[in-house]
């Protein structure tokens, strides 16, 4: 409801209060809520108001839907208009009544659109239908909160129980064989199919969702994990939908919000809802979000339940037939339940139909098991809570976000896009949400515009006003907190562009810009003053349970508040009804509206008045019609058309001549508005013609400045119009023939004019009598009760001398509260100067800032380093200058709000002093970041003696590094000596063999070969050539030890012929095959160092035949600008060389370190690429002529 309802337009309780209210005196409470039948508004529907046209087609106890909405998969449900990339709505797998009533939407739909009356069905009777249903929804605890139900509860309630639970997929159901134990009704685990019977429960099996449709359950895997989340809200959902205010919603202990989003159908539909009170439920998570909705009937512990769902299934309102009892019999009860409402709510309930407002409090004369009427408004009078409850409960605070897809997304398409395109405006967009109760419609329509705000570029900003009466509702939409379980209604993307979870982990909450666009309030669309300057209205669902002569001005009331063009966005079920002439159909359909541009036409006494544009379509005036129309206006005589009471409707011709416009307050009273003369025989024509219903006409005189002027009135009966009201018409015409009579001082004329005006006054007179006589009797009732309303004010007056007292005995506790806050205020202020004290001791310079960076308060300190003033305050830091406060506030700040780390810099500020500053967030007591905390620490003493350490330490490093320099040179002097020393001894044991021990077995072998031609040689032949052979390979084994101690190539011919040679030996001796790559160029290294490199060069390739593995290697001898580089690469065994190096044993790493140290006396470097099984690259990098490096002058 608005403010009335929101959400329950399209169930079937909203089509039955409109139909209950065409026949107000039937016995009939209401139609029967649909199990059977759907009903969709025709071609002829859709031209009415809301309530218009159903009650002349429904027979008597015909049962019957509301509109549903159309399943996704129908085929009449495809919106051509709106494409599918548009946004995806929710799938009818996320909403069971979807599901539910598809085929009757299909069939509803086809009927629609073949122009056909509305689609009815009368129940089937095959089987009983009038019990109650309820569902169970429990999860975590919830177990023994269902055995202590099933206790209390009786077996022969007459009440069926279907228990909904949160099972694994992998948890076997023994649930049915333990309440067994706790109730002697039957418990059946649900199969597919299955009936729910009175006194019977059925509980779920694990990893099923459950339904009920046409009064059967019907299961289904669950498709997806996590699934499970929604299986009470799926459940509860199709029941609201099936059982109509026969479904009992029971939410008991559990964690989660599921069942949240389901209460709204029960809600809608007219069913009722018990939830275990928080306090009695072992986790309360899931009752208490339950609650939060605001849909709650009762909140009871466990064994109040029983007797509340007893009086409620046996109570007339759900047990047997629905019926109204005689509109007599019960006026005088409704009419003080609603003066009660009044008195205690301040709020008004007329205009609302009264079929809707007798149905929901029957529904709470049920809860609360009264049968009398007038005992449930003694009750409102004794118990203002049931007063609270029953506002409540006519205020049908039911919505959801996005209801009815296509129709939203129809609007999206044909109002918001082209709202979207228009560039030339940079105003924002108006929008109105009449009735938004929690406002899920209001959050629902600022995404959508931000959306298609977004896809187009628009930089157009949205504003919505969100209304209604209900202030627990709209600090609901306040907070922005809805159950998790919506995201599954929402399109893909809006739950992480739109919404952020809660704390607890099962709601999600609006973003903080997008509430910030919707501003929530008070207002009464039935009294209060409407908005202005709109581009769109959304108010769905709210006309439909108001009277027909409230929706119109209701209607009037949104054209005021729209621009020209602007949009009106109705529910389903509603339409404007006869206001077609003002509001253009964009989607007669989806009930989308344009506001009606207005053209000039003149009124009957010249002014020009502003009337409806004539209309293109069938519905509008021709061209023709608006030509006569003028013509009547300029040619036709003075007329005016009014009601019984006397209240002019329209003019026509020109009656300022007969009919005045009189200062004050404007009226259309027919009888003021006429001239001197014209009252007395007009109002006794007008009376006549009433009581005759036929013309009468009357002569009369119309005063003038010049005289009297005759005229002719003739009043004749014109129907009557939608409202029951009888209608005439009243013409004025000139009599030049009278004239002629008076000019000719006619006395008969004359005498016979005064008799009729004697007349006229006689009558007149006596019906001046007649009223004065009713007003006694009026005056005389009205004296009763005055004095039965000063008795009442004695009493009142007495309950106040009593209530005095008691607020004499409040007023002392009050008053000693009172002194207990005032110590409180003290001790508050003490510790505020002690605070204060703390700050201006401390001298710890302290900025406090808020979350838009603005400064909220600063310690002294603060105020002389950054030369803050009191007036700053308020003031945004950023206008403070750099170098008081320092660089990068702004954005350590942001951080900091953020959550992220505190930031800290060291700053040089005006005063020429180093600062540390930090920037860290400020929290509340719930641990919400509200603003941020700056210090500054003086560390300019110890930034200066850091700087001195730093400078010596430098100055030391210098020192140490020139000393390490100086020793390495003399260590690669050193080493260069000993590698010359060494290189001399080598060539000296080479020139020892070659000269003595080579000579000498040169000069044996001569001997032997003289032997040759000896006559003893027969005898010694084979020794001799044994003792040659081994003279030979000694010899051979001395020239080999020669070149190895002292390589007369590398003296001769130089490095790179070494090399060959070396890999000839290498060859030779170890067998290892090696591939020299030179480059040819000149490597011109000093003696010292060729011989150097040239033995590292060895030392590598003897490790590779030793340890690699393989017998292929690789050489490779390159210069490179003043560097030769030589590698030695192999493809074997590979090794750790950072591991080998640690470990000397291993690899022959000995070697390498060997190899390393001699390369970098030499001024080189040597790396090492290796790996366990990939083999292995040393490089070697020597310089050309390094002149750090001296070698000492070779002596020979």
């Amino acid at each position: 409801m608005q403010e009335i309802a929101k959400g329950a337009g399209s169930d079937a309780a909203a089509v039955a209060d409109a139909v209950s209210d065409s026949d107000p005196g039937h016995d009939i409470a209401a139609p029967e809520r649909p199990r059977q039948a759907a009903h969709t508004p025709s071609a002829n529907e859709q031209g009415g108001q809301a309530d218009s046209g159903l009650s002349d087609a429904l027979p008597t106890g015909t049962a019957f839907a509301a509109p549903v909405k159309p399943s996704t998969h129908s085929a009449h449900a495809t919106n051509a208009c709106a494409p599918a990339s548009a946004f995806a709505f929710v799938s009818a797998e996320t909403l069971p009544a979807i599901v539910v009533a598809d085929a009757r939407a299909n069939d509803a739909s086809a009927n629609e659109q073949s122009g056909g009356s509305p689609l009815i069905t009368e129940r089937t009777g095959d089987f009983a239908n009038d019990y109650c249903i309820a569902g169970i929804g429990a999860s975590a605890g919830g177990l023994e909160a269902l055995c202590a139900f099933f206790d209390c509860m009786p077996a022969d309630s007459g009440i069926a129980f279907v228990v909904v639970q949160h099972l694994a997929p992998e948890q076997k159901n023994a649930g049915a064989d333990i309440l067994a134990r706790h109730t002697p009704m039957p418990v059946r685990v649900a199969v597919n199919g299955m009936r729910p019977r009175p006194n019977e429960v059925i509980t779920t099996p694990p990893h099923t969702t459950i339904q009920l449709v046409d009064g059967a359950l019907r299961l289904q895997a669950q498709g997806r994990q996590g699934s499970s989340d929604l299986q009470i809200d799926r459940f509860l959902a199709s029941l609201g939908q099936d059982r109509g205010d026969r479904a009992i919603a029971i939410i008991l202990s559990g964690g989660g919000a599921d069942g949240a989003i389901g209460l709204k159908r029960i809600e809608a539909s007219g069913g009722i809802v018990i939830v275990q009170s928080p306090e009695t439920a072992t986790y309360p998570t899931m009752p208490r979000s339950a609650i939060a909705t605001g849909l709650a009937s009762e909140v009871l512990s466990i064994p109040e339940m029983p007797g509340v769902l007893l009086d409620y299934a046996r109570h007339p309102y759900t047990d047997g037939p629905h019926s109204l009892p005689p509109i007599a019999k019960i006026a005088g009860a409704v009419e003080d339940i609603l003066t009660r409402l009044r008195n205690q709510r301040g709020y008004s309930f007329a205009g609302y139909k009264h079929g809707t407002l007798i149905r929901r409090i029957q529904r709470r004369m049920g809860l609360r098991g009264i049968l009398r009427w007038n005992e449930y408004a003694s009750l409102l009078k004794r118990d203002t809570r049931e007063t609270d409850a029953l506002y409540q409960d006519l205020l049908i605070g039911v919505t959801e976000f996005l209801r009815d897809a296509d129709a939203w997304a129809e609007l999206r398409e044909k109002v918001l896009m082209p709202l979207a395109t228009l560039s030339a405006t940079h105003e924002p967009l108006r929008i109105w949400v009449a009735g938004c109760s929690t406002g899920e419609e209001a959050y629902s329509i600022a995404i959508l515009t931000r959306e298609v705000l977004r896809e187009q570029g628009s930089t157009r900003g949205v504003q919505v006003f969100a209304t209604d009466v209900n202030a627990a509702a709209l600090q609901t939409a306040r907070r922005g907190t809805y159950p998790s379980g919506i995201a599954a209604l929402l399109p893909a993307g809006w739950a992480e562009r739109y919404f952020h979870p809660s704390d607890d982990g099962q709601h999600l909450r609006i973003v903080r810009e997008l509430r910030e666009s919707v501003v929530f309030g008070a207002h009464n669309v039935l009294a209060d003053q409407p908005f202005c300057r709109l581009d769109l209205i959304c108010c769905r669902d709210l006309l439909i349970y108001l009277d027909s002569e409230t929706q119109q001005r209701v209607l009037s009331q949104f054209h005021f508040a729209l621009r020209p063009g602007g949009t009106l966005f109705l529910g389903n079920a509603e339409s404007v009804g006869q206001q077609e002439d003002i509001f253009l159909p964009i989607s007669r359909r989806w009930r989308i509206f344009q506001h009606a541009e207005s053209i000039p036409q003149r009124s009957g006494d010249g002014v020009f008045e502003t009337l409806p544009e004539p209309r293109t379509s069938s519905s509008r005036r021709s061209i023709e019609a608006l030509a006569e129309q003028l013509i009547l206006d300029h040619f036709s005589p003075a007329a005016v058309l009014v009601n019984d009471k006397f209240e002019a409707l329209y003019f026509s011709g020109a009656t300022l001549e007969f009919l005045n416009r009189p200062r004050g307050t404007p009226t259309r009273d027919v009888l003021t508005l006429a001239r001197d003369g014209l009252r007395p025989p007009l109002r006794n024509a007008l009376r006549r013609a009433i009581a005759e219903c036929k013309s009468v006409r009357v002569s009369a005189r119309l005063k003038q400045a010049t005289g009297f002027q005759p005229v002719r009135i003739t009043v004749s009966p014109a129907g009557s119009n939608t409202g029951g009201e009888a209608l005439l018409l009243v013409v004025f015409e000139h009599r030049a023939q009278l004239a002629e009579a008076q000019q000719e001082h006619s006395e008969s004329a004359q005498i016979r004019q005064l008799e009729e005006e004697l007349k006229s006054v006689h009558e007149e007179l006596d019906l001046t009598v007649e009223r004065l006589e009713s007003a006694n009797e009026d005056l005389k009732v009205a004296n009763e009760e005055v004095l039965s309303i000063n008795e009442e004010l004695q009493s009142i007056n007495e309950e106040l001398e009593s209530g005095k007292e008691e607020i004499r005995a409040i007023n002392e506790e009050v008053k000693v509260e009172n002194q207990q806050l005032h110590a409180s205020i003290e001790s508050l202020n003490a510790r505020r100067r002690e605070t204060e004290l703390l700050f201006i001791n401390a001298r710890l310079a302290t900025l406090r800032l808020d979350q838009n960076l603005r400064i909220r308060c600063f310690s002294p300190a603060v105020r002389d380093l950054c030369k803050l003033l009191a007036g700053d305050y308020g003031r945004p830091v950023t206008d403070i200058s750099p170098d008081c406060i320092g660089h990068g506030v702004a954005e350590d700040a942001a951080a900091a709000l953020a959550g992220q780390s505190p930031r800290a810099r060291e700053l040089r500020l005006s005063d020429e002093r180093w600062w540390l500053r930090q920037i860290y967030p400020s929290r509340t007591s719930d641990g919400q970041i509200d603003g941020v905390i700056v210090t500054y620490a003086d560390i300019n003493d110890s930034k200066e003696n850091a700087e001195a350490a730093a400078v010596a330490q430098r100055r030391m490093a210098e020192t140490l590094e020139e000393r390490v320099a100086s020793r390495t040179g003399q260590l690669r002097a050193l080493a260069a000596e000993l590698s010359l020393a060494e290189e001399r001894e080598r060539r000296a044991l080479a020139q020892d063999l070659h000269d003595d021990l080579g000579q000498v077995l040169s000069i044996v072998k001569i001997k032997l070969s003289s032997l040759d031609h000896s006559e003893r040689r027969g005898k010694m032949r084979t020794p001799l050539k044994e003792i040659e052979s081994l003279i030979d390979q000694a010899n051979r084994s001395v020239r080999s030890l020669m070149m190895q101690l002292s390589p007369p190539i590398l003296q001769t011919l130089g490095l790179s012929a070494s090399l060959e040679w070396l890999a000839e030996e290498m060859e030779r001796v170890f067998g290892v095959a090696v591939r020299i790559d030179d480059d040819g160029a000149d490597k011109p290294l000093e003696e010292p160092a060729r011989t150097s490199l040239f033995r590292a060069v060895r030392e590598l390739l003897i490790n590779v035949a030793k340890h690699s593995g393989t017998q292929v290697a690789e050489l490779n001898c390159l210069r490179d600008g003043a560097n030769i580089t030589v590698s030695v690469t192999d493809n074997g065994n590979g090794f750790n060389y950072p591991e080998s190096v640690d470990d000397l044993m291993q690899h022959a790493s000995f070697g390498l370190l060997s190899v390393r140290e001699r390369v970098e006396f030499l001024g080189g470097q040597m790396h090492v690429d290796s790996a366990p099984g990939d083999g292995t690259t040393v490089t070697l990098t020597i310089p050309v002529g390094d002149s750090s490096t001296h070698f000492p002058e070779e002596t020979p």
